[in-house]
C-alpha cells in the first residue's frame, strides 16, 4: 500500500501554517561561473483541500508556496491531547531514565531514514527512536518557539 505523506509548512505570503501534501518544482537554473557549477532554483509548496471562496459548498485543491525550512512531516503519532505530532515540534512527557514521563524534559521531533526520533534538551538522555504519542504533549515548534529549546 502506498504511504500518503502529510506535511505542514509556513506560507511564503503570510507565514501562516498550511497542511497537506508536500512538493517542489524546478523553476530555473543559473550558472555560477566563478565556481563552475549549476544553481537549481525550486519553489516548495503544500497542496491541500480548502473551502472554495466562490462556492462555499465546494472544496478546491490549493497549492501554497511555503518556506522550505519550515516543512515538517506528520510522524503518524498523536499526542496525549489529540494533536498531531510533526517533525520540528517540541514535545514534553518524554520518559526519563527511570521510565517515567517527565514534563521537565523537552525534545524536538525529527526524522532520519524514515524513522522518527526525539532530540532531547534539559536531560542526559540522547536521541532515540520516537516514544509513542500517548504520554507526549506538543508544546510548540522550533520555528515559532525557539526559546523552548533553550
Amino acid at each position: 500500500m502506498l504511504k500518503v505523506s502529510r506535511h505542514r509548512g509556513k506560507r511564503v505570503s503570510d507565514g501562516k501554517w498550511v497542511y497537506g501534501r508536500y512538493g517542489c518544482v524546478l523553476v530555473g537554473v543559473s550558472i555560477d561561473k566563478e565556481n563552475d557549477r549549476f544553481i537549481y532554483n525550486y519553489k516548495h509548496f503544500i497542496e491541500g483541500w480548502e473551502q472554495d471562496v466562490a462556492v462555499p459548498s465546494k472544496k478546491s485543491c490549493i497549492k501554497h508556496e511555503v518556506i522550505p525550512e519550515t516543512v515538517g512531516e506528520f510522524s503518524g503519532e498523536i499526542d496525549k491531547n489529540g494533536r498531531k505530532i510533526y517533525t520540528g515540534d517540541i514535545v514534553t512527557g518524554i520518559r526519563d531514565e527511570f521510565g517515567m514521563p517527565s514534563d521537565n524534559i523537552r525534545a524536538e521531533v525529527y526524522c532520519r531514514d524514515g524513522i522518527f526520533y526525539e532530540s532531547y534538551t534539559g536531560s542526559s538522555l540522547s536521541s532515540h527512536r520516537s516514544s509513542k504519542g500517548t504520554c507526549l504533549a506538543v508544546i510548540g515548534n522550533k520555528f515559532d518557539n525557539q526559546e523552548l529549546l533553550g
